[in-house]
C-alpha cells in the first residue's frame, strides 16, 4: 500500500503524508465504509479517494480536506505544531504585521 512519493518533497512531509494516508484508511476502516461511500459523501472520485488512501502528493489539497472532514479532528489541522499559548501569541501580533508583505528592493550603486 505504500508508494513512492515524488523526489522533491522532503523526507518529512513524505512520511507525514504517509502517514495521513494510513490514518485516513484506518478512520474509513473503523466506520466500515467503502471508498466508494468516501467518494459519494465527500463529492469526489473513488479513484481520487485511493490515491488520497496511498499518499499522493499530486492530489488537491482541496479533496484531502475534503474527505479529512469526514472524520473528526480536523479542526486540529490549523494548530500544525503551535501550543496554545503560541497560537495565542501569534493571534496577538497578527495585528501589528503589515497587511502586505512586498519585495524589499536593494539599490545598487553601480553603474
Amino acid at each position: 500500500m505504500t508508494m513512492s512519493v515524488s523526489d522533491d518533497l522532503p523526507y518529512d512531509a513524505e512520511q507525514a503524508l504517509l502517514a495521513l494516508a494510513r490514518n485516513l484508511v484506518f478512520a474509513r476502516k473503523k466506520r466500515r465504509w467503502r471508498q466508494q461511500d468516501v467518494a459519494d459523501r465527500s463529492g469526489i472520485t473513488r479513484s481520487t479517494v485511493r490515491k488520497i488512501e496511498m499518499g499522493d502528493p499530486n492530489v488537491s489539497m482541496k479533496n484531502y480536506l475534503k474527505v479529512m472532514s469526514l472524520y473528526p479532528g480536523i479542526e486540529l489541522l490549523a494548530q500544525v505544531s503551535l501550543t496554545e499559548d503560541q497560537d495565542s501569541l501569534v493571534t496577538s501580533h497578527l495585528e501589528e504585521l503589515p497587511l502586505r508583505v512586498r519585495h524589499q528592493r536593494v539599490l545598487d550603486n553601480d553603474f
